[in-house]
């Protein structure tokens, strides 16, 4: 009936595929993943959050940092209030001075401009008056009465806004601009406006990129550059045929462009085009997404990762809860669930776990000690949720706040083909080789694509993995035209770190 063969999935590992049905994908992709950890080809559960001081009491919007010689600021914001970390004894402290009036669907946006040759930042959600937080001392409006507005952005010496809210009346294809190095400054020297009337259309958001500033419609991107004329300013339409659809997912990537979520996607503007990202997962995030909450999407840049983190709400989320995680270095996706998140950011934790500050022994972690995600100095990603929640990503904890994450890693179908036979023979499926390191790992198969499992073992595991000629044995016995697997592991404060695997089988007669 056959001899035994060995099926070796080794490296690399691409990620989240499903632009084909499973057994046409690459043997490295998945076809479902969440909750997991790529880094060096390695398949981990990825690193829990711990909480971090009392709840807010309302939604947490968004978060900043405001970082100044005198120190860095950390600020999360809700609806109608603000307040600061203090970031050695982990407890926020309200400087929300007079309350706001913003509901859960009133976006933030914020900006950097110098005032009196200081950094400081400056808020708006649309429905208050723009206001300032220049360190720890309460906000409070904006000096010299500018108008409202839904976006904004420091650029070179001017604070531009953008979407006009002023004495009642809307102009959404509007900018505004602040005299030369006076953000309070709105109504003599060089303060000014415009309008972007070329396609008709509204600002959807604003944002930096290179030497320029950008200004998105619904289908144009403009380019924004100072110039020595009375103008002030000048703005370059480039018919990029999209523009963004959720302000907070503008973010800039190394040496790539400006990054964004569109109706139709995910664009990259490299300030000619702005092409759709080619990916394996783009039709799952389009056809998806939940239209009526996608302006609550938002995003956060996870530099030591190579990554572009991008929560929406899918199916049918009200909040952005999936996260694709896009490796602009790769191209790979993955995807985690993040229960009731509102907003994410990166914030400078010098409190953050550091080589020399990790629990337990080398074996038990997987980062290289020299790692970027263990200096003080690099960014922490912090999370916020519907219920006023703060959490931040920890690189020693296995649970999202004492509660299990849910993770598993999907393989393809694999068929007769993935052993080099013909189309439609039979496999008997006999068990699997495994290199695996960590607490415990879950294995099931399927035969029908994924919609029944059975359980085949939970593998105890070392803090190494296995030597080559040692694996760790999973059995099972049972005929197929195809296969899928599944590696999961969701008990709180548990882990697994997957290398390698070999898929063990014997050929078949053909399919009737």
């Amino acid at each position: 009936m056959g001899q035994t063969t060995k099926k070796p999935i080794l490296l690399p590992v691409r990620g989240l595929d499903v632009s084909a049905p499973a057994e046409f994908i690459d043997p490295s992709g998945a076809a479902a993943i969440q909750n997991i950890e790529i880094n060096r080809n390695i398949i981990r559960k990825r690193t829990g959050t711990t909480v971090i001081g009392a709840s807010l009491g309302e939604r947490v919007m968004a978060y900043n940092e405001l970082r100044t010689g005198e120190g860095n600021y950390l600020y999360r914001f809700g609806p109608t209030s603000v307040e600061m970390l203090d970031r050695a004894a982990l407890t926020w402290s309200d400087v929300t001075g007079t309350a706001l009036n913003g509901l859960t669907t009133d976006l933030y946006d914020f900006a950097y401009p110098l005032l009196n040759g200081q950094r400081i930042l400056t808020f708006t959600n649309e429905i208050d008056n723009i206001r300032k937080l220049t360190g720890a001392s309460n906000s409070a409006d904006l000096g010299g009465t500018p108008p409202k507005c839904r976006y904004m952005v420091a650029y070179q010496s001017y604070l531009i806004l953008g979407y006009i809210i002023d004495g009642g009346s809307v102009f959404p294809s509007e900018l505004a601009w602040c005299d030369t190095a006076d953000p309070e400054n709105w109504t003599t020297g060089n303060s000014g406006n415009a309008f972007l009337v070329a396609d008709g259309e509204n600002i959807t958001g604003m944002g930096l990129s290179g030497p320029y500033f950008t200004a998105h419609m619904e289908s144009s991107i403009s380019l924004g550059y100072g110039v020595t004329t009375s103008d002030v300013f000048r703005v370059e339409r480039k018919n990029t045929g999209i523009g963004t659809a959720a302000h907070q997912t503008i973010k800039n990537i190394p040496n790539a462009g400006q990054i964004f979520l569109a109706l139709d996607g995910v664009h990259i503007f490299d300030g000619n085009a702005a092409p759709l990202v080619q990916s394996k997962i783009v039709d799952e995030i389009r056809e998806g997404i939940n239209p009526a909450y996608i302006k609550q999407s938002t995003a956060v840049v996870v530099r030591e990762l190579d990554e572009y983190w991008l929560a929406v709400p899918m199916g049918s989320q009200t909040v952005p809860e999936t996260i694709y995680k896009y490796n602009y270095r790769t191209g790979d996706w993955y995807m985690d669930s993040r229960p009731n998140l509102t907003a994410i950011s990166t914030y400078v934790d010098s409190d953050e776990s550091s080589w020399d500050s990790l629990t337990g022994t080398w074996d038990d972690h997987s980062e290289r000690w020299d790692l970027l995600t263990l200096n003080e100095a690099n960014p922490v990603v912090i999370i916020g949720d519907s219920a006023g929640i703060s959490t931040q990503r920890t690189l020693d904890t296995a649970s999202d706040n004492t509660v299990a994450i849910d993770a598993y890693y999907t393989t393809k179908d694999f068929t007769a083909e993935d052993f080099g036979l013909e189309t439609g023979r039979l496999i008997r499926w006999k068990g699997l080789q495994v290199w695996a390191k960590g607490d415990f790992v879950d294995v099931e198969y399927s035969t029908d694509g994924g919609t029944s499992w059975v359980a085949v073992d939970t593998l105890t595991l070392e803090s190494d993995y296995p030597s080559d000629d040692a694996p760790i044995h999973a059995w099972f016995d049972v005929v197929a035209s195809g296969l899928r697997l599944r590696f999961s592991n969701d008990t709180v404060d548990e882990t697994f770190t997957l290398k390698k695997f070999y898929i063990e089988a014997t050929p078949r007669e053909m399919r009737k």
